[in-house]
């Protein structure tokens, strides 16, 4: 199997370099519906989709699946962007999902 950068270099050479930054805020429901109307909509001009913590966090294992094998299906590349403390959105939501028991 080819490389990360690999299959990122080869997209982005069809369909562009921008990366979607599928992030919501926790008031925001049907994740999963939303992300995969997203990646239909706009995998002509993407080379990937990047999903925040705080969108993967409430979604189950079979959710986020779906999420990347529609995304596959297009093409894209997906990241999981799973770090804290660079965004003070990230952080508050991450921690609201994780104070109520999601």
């Amino acid at each position: 199997m080819a490389t990360f950068k690999t299959r990122l270099s080869k997209i982005s050479k069809t369909n562009g370099k921008v990366i979607l930054a599928n992030d919501y805020d926790a008031s925001v429901k049907n994740l999963e519906a939303k992300t995969i109307k997203n990646i239909k909509k706009l995998h002509p001009y993407l080379c990937g989709i990047k999903l925040n913590f705080h969108l993967l966090l409430p979604l189950s294992a079979k959710e986020i699946i779906k999420i990347n094998k529609t995304a596959h299906q297009f093409g894209l590349q997906t990241i999981a962007d799973i770090k804290l403390n660079d965004i003070g959105n990230t952080n508050r939501v991450t921690t609201e999902h994780l104070w109520n028991g999601v």
